[in-house]
């Protein structure tokens, strides 16, 4: 059964339009298209973590694990506690 996700989530509290949209589509043969945006003023990123078997699927989570990794670290370093 095909599914879809797309959430998009404004950055900034008030005004601006730096923005992260991500999407999910998943097709009947369990496929996955997956990716997400994120836009601060002119400059956009696009990444891709689409997978079909197993190993692409590992790939898949050991890449969103890492970006999680990388921002909670460079969280820390710009607000360290005190």
């Amino acid at each position: 059964m095909a599914k879809k996700y797309y959430k998009r989530t404004f950055l900034n509290k008030k005004e601006g339009v730096a923005l992260i949209e991500s999407r999910v589509s998943t097709d009947e043969n369990g496929f996955k298209d997956a990716g997400v945006k994120i836009t601060d003023c002119n400059r956009q990123v696009s990444l891709e973590f689409n997978f079909w078997n197993v190993e692409t699927k590992d790939n898949t989570q050991y890449k969103i694990n890492k970006l999680i990794e990388e921002l909670e670290a460079f969280r820390a370093a710009l607000f360290p506690k005190q």
